[in-house]
């Protein structure tokens, strides 16, 4: 298989490939917020765009992008180890989720294969 890296200029849409969750915004926000607020939700009103770039800015396997009125966070299937099952894979995505305040199990990892 084959990824191609580089931009393509004539591609109107983007494609989101790999293994994480995807949580609507409201899910995600109010999660943020009791993370920032010692479990206590508050009205704060939080930036979509800083959301996905400091998730994908905290950690080096995790990539955050909003669409709709959903966030995909993904980790990229090449990030897997060769030595690496993909139990242990996606126990490391569960790590990053919970090390951002979001809440996840092995079992809420999912393929995800998207277009924007």
């Amino acid at each position: 298989m084959k990824c191609k890296l580089d931009f393509i200029t004539n591609s109107s849409s983007v494609n989101y490939v790999g293994w994480g969750i995807i949580i609507s915004r409201t899910e995600l926000e109010n999660k943020l917020r009791k993370t920032s607020n010692g479990d206590n939700e508050s009205d704060e009103i939080l930036d979509p765009y800083e959301i996905s770039e400091n998730i994908s800015r905290n950690s080096e396997l995790l990539s955050c992008t909003m669409f709709d009125i959903s966030y995909c966070i993904i980790a990229h299937p090449t990030l897997i180890k060769d030595d690496e099952t993909l139990l242990e894979f996606k126990r490391r995505i569960v790590t990053e989720l919970n090390n951002n305040g979001i809440g996840a199990t092995t079992n809420s990892i999912k393929w995800i294969d998207i277009e924007v």
